[in-house]
């Protein structure tokens, strides 16, 4: 055997050994779960539950109840954050309005969304008024909050504008002395 196909022979050989190892290596140390794991992990948690409940109340299990459940579960785990994140990341910032507008209406078409999946088309229509009235009263509330903010801020400087009137006219008496 030539030594170029026993070099090529042996290269090729550690390499397939060499990523073979590493894909191994990945799944073993793997980070992140997988869907099914996560999937898993919630049914039994639901399942111990309801089971619980069940018993308690002596009536039957339904499946289809159970299997949104554990749906729902996913998706609030999915959702919820970590407040040493929060406070990172999400600064109360006043002066970011217009952002929180944005924020806001991503949360509203979210919140739409998921709803539109789970729930059947009349309880969908209750909903979406209900979102819009509280849309509705939010902005209400929000424009009631900038009419209050610059109103203090007039008064504010008016209040200013007297104390800086009346500190001259404090300092014209002392010259007079």
């Amino acid at each position: 055997m030539s030594s170029c196909l026993y070099g090529t022979l042996v290269s090729t050989s550690f390499a397939s050994l060499k990523d073979n190892m590493l894909i191994s290596c990945a799944h073993m140390y793997s980070i992140s779960p997988h869907r099914d794991d996560i999937y898993t992990k919630y049914e039994t948690q639901i399942m111990e539950e309801e089971k619980a409940k069940a018993d308690a109340e002596g009536r039957t299990t339904d499946d289809e109840d159970i299997l949104m459940q554990i749906y729902m579960r996913i998706i609030e785990k999915s959702c919820a954050t970590n407040a040493a994140f929060d406070g990172l990341f999400l600064k109360d910032d006043n002066n970011n309005e217009e952002g929180d507008d944005e924020l806001i209406a991503i949360s509203n078409q979210l919140e739409s969304d998921i709803q539109s999946i789970l729930l059947d088309k009349k309880e969908n229509k209750q909903l979406v008024k209900s979102i819009k009235k509280d849309e509705k009263e939010r902005k209400k509330v929000e424009k009631e909050r900038i009419k209050s903010i610059k109103k203090f801020d007039k008064l504010k400087r008016k209040l200013e504008k007297r104390r800086r009137k009346q500190h001259e006219h404090d300092v014209d008496e002392d010259d007079l002395i």
